[in-house]
């Protein structure tokens, strides 16, 4: 996935996060040092923790600072960019680069500052230098929704889609390191991370 970052309007960018509570996982063990493993995907600590520090710097806060809800929706986010990437492969659709550069040309509205675009999407949990890849999944869903649904209402092929997802989150399997939650088939989200986030894993 190339990380080229483009100013964006993070109004529709959040509209993509609806669909990262649409996950489903078995409970299972990681290496160490894994946060998540989606298929045979690895989502590293240090990603997780790359993509944390990013929205808290952007939001105004210290890099360092420990809170474990932001660390929580950044997991489920690299989740879903997996999941949707496995629900793409499996279709057949993909997204050039010349379609996600002209997908951020065409959210720059209103004369708003890259900063200040960069800053919306952070208060949504997107950290600025991820912006590029739910470019990325706006050009994908609405191609993976009318391969699915060809010719159905709005509503149709978004019910669809997320039935899918959860389709390949059960087919790929996710599994999630405890230390940042557990997964519930019932709520279809990540639950609450425990009180003992700030505390190292073990080697």
């Amino acid at each position: 996935m190339k990380r080229r970052t483009r100013a964006v309007s993070a109004a529709l960018l959040v509209s993509g996060l609806a669909a990262a509570s649409l996950l489903v996982s078995g409970c299972g063990s990681t290496d160490a040092g894994t946060a998540a493993k989606v298929g045979s995907e690895t989502i590293s600590e240090t990603q997780l923790t790359d993509w944390t520090q990013g929205v808290l710097v952007a939001t105004g806060k210290s890099p360092n600072a420990i809170e474990a809800q932001v660390t929580a929706n950044s997991l489920n986010l690299l989740i879903y960019l997996d999941l949707l990437d496995g629900l793409a492969s499996a279709v057949g659709a993909t997204a050039s680069q010349g379609e996600i550069d002209a997908a951020g040309e065409s959210l720059l509205q209103g004369g708003a500052t890259e900063k200040d675009i960069e800053a919306s999407a952070a208060q949504a949990g997107i950290a600025p230098t991820e912006i590029p890849a739910f470019l990325r999944a706006n050009v994908l869903t609405p191609k993976i929704q009318e391969i699915l649904a060809p010719g159905a209402s709005a509503e149709e092929q978004q019910a669809i889609f997320q039935q899918a997802l959860v389709t390949t989150a059960n087919e790929l399997g996710v599994t999630v390191n405890p230390r940042y939650g557990s997964w519930s088939s019932e709520s279809i989200q990540l639950g609450a991370p425990p009180s003992d986030l700030s505390i190292p894993p073990a080697d």
